[in-house]
């Protein structure tokens, strides 16, 4: 036979199931009750915490007491359900169901995999609850969830804040649509006439940096509304505006060429300047082609641009902390318009941000260290870049003795696309 679980008051389930349906008479079909009977035990409710839950109204909403009450609710849920699994298993229904805000972009990007082990061994099904990042403290409030991710640091009572991480954005458009819009790049009378892409009305990350650097305001420029992750990159992709699209997922086209041919790609980030210091950059990207290439066996390649391609030239050059069972799969790494002589910029301004001594000039410069035994290089660079970075190129590669192509019309921005083509010869280089 089977126990029935009655762990949560009556009153309370009658008042969640008014919400839930919108009014009493569905919420008495529910409850196989009178619509009588549903009304007194949430007047009974009432009675008992001596506050008003609900408005009647069509549909029926809470009062801010029932709001507050509707977190406490959720957690009695959980632990009943909770409970239910643990002590009498075979009779638990079915998975655990836990509700969660999160950010359409967190949905798209790294969330599934952050939570994919979890969710899989423990029996949970997930019930996700789709708002911008700034927002979905409020469904946590109102009692729709019982976890979400969000950019506010400070916790509910009752709940507690986990700090996950950065997550950077790039204001980004196709190499057309930049051509087009911003010859000359940024400017206020170009951002006010080129069609921006933003998510939605409560997306304000767009607006937010057009007005603190350009003094524009939403009704000041042309923009798309596409509320969808997806969506937006293809209309960026598209040429169709520019918006801001976070780097992971901005980045990921960059992967098609090594997918194309079989082969697992990380595409790692690394805390930039001022924040980190270049040795610590360095430490980082050596931390991450650990943890990748332990998740994959065979050989490793390395590739990265500007100062991506400094860090990727590190790897094939010794000091540096990585595994000697890695280094030794380390096979080919193409610098792309790399950052290879760390010494010309202790001379600029940048130099405020990056921090750049002597010694770290001196350590962290791929052309003043040897390259790895064994590891094969080939300097990649645009044939319309600016001179410095046609310089550095020509100097790693004289320093490497190893092969420098210089790529005819591409500039700084799209001398990467050869890395979403198979066939290309950036991808020739690179696997062979």
């Amino acid at each position: 036979f089977r126990v029935e679980w009655l762990m949560i008051d009556q009153r309370l389930l009658a008042f969640e199931a008014v919400l839930q349906e919108g009014g009493f008479e569905r919420a008495a079909r529910r409850l196989s009750l009178t619509q009588s009977a549903v009304s007194q035990r949430v007047k009974l409710l009432e009675a008992e915490l001596g506050q008003v839950l609900l408005v009647r109204s069509k549909p029926v909403r809470p009062t801010p007491a029932g709001r507050r009450l509707l977190p406490y609710l959720a957690q009695l849920r959980l632990m009943e359900a909770e409970a239910r699994r643990a002590l009498s298993p075979r009779q638990a229904d079915g998975p655990l169901r836990l509700a969660v805000g999160v950010n359409a972009d967190s949905l798209a990007t790294w969330f599934i995999g952050a939570v994919a082990e979890v969710v899989r061994d423990e029996g949970i099904v997930l019930d996700c609850v789709v708002d911008d990042q700034d927002h979905t403290h409020a469904l946590l409030a109102d009692g729709e969830v019982l976890g979400c991710v969000s950019t506010r640091a400070d916790p509910m009572r009752g709940c507690a804040a986990v700090r996950l991480g950065a997550m950077p954005y790039l204001c980004a458009g196709s190499p057309a649509f930049r051509a087009r819009w911003f010859p000359h790049g940024l400017t206020p009378a170009a951002l006010a006439q080129a069609p921006a892409i933003v998510f939605g009305r409560h997306d304000d990350m767009h607006e937010a940096f057009l007005l603190h650097h350009f003094g524009l305001d939403a009704r000041r420029y042309p923009h798309h509304v596409v509320p969808s992750s997806e969506g937006f990159m293809a209309f960026a992709v598209a040429g169709l505006g520019y918006g801001f699209i976070p780097e992971i997922q901005a980045r990921a086209h960059l992967a098609r060429g090594a997918l194309a041919r079989g082969w697992a790609v990380a595409m790692p980030a690394y805390t930039l300047a001022p924040d980190a210091t270049i040795p610590a950059m360095t430490r980082q990207i050596a931390a991450a082609v650990t943890t990748a290439a332990a998740e994959v066996d065979g050989p490793v390649t390395l590739t990265g641009h500007s100062a991506g391609g400094h860090l990727a030239a590190r790897m094939a050059c010794a000091p540096v902390a990585l595994d000697p069972t890695i280094v030794a799969r380390i096979a080919c790494v193409v610098p792309i318009s790399p950052l290879s002589d760390l010494r010309p910029l202790r001379e600029t301004s940048m130099n405020a941000t990056l921090r750049i001594d002597a010694a770290t000039a001196l350590t962290e410069s791929p052309v003043l260290l040897p390259r790895r035994r064994g590891v094969a290089a080939h300097v990649w660079v645009g044939g319309a870049e600016r001179p410095a970075f046609l310089d550095q190129a020509r100097r790693l590669g004289n320093a490497w003795a190893c092969p420098v192509t210089v790529e005819g019309g591409r500039h700084h921005f799209d001398v990467i696309e050869g890395l979403e083509d198979a066939t290309s010869p950036l991808m020739a280089a690179l696997l062979g």
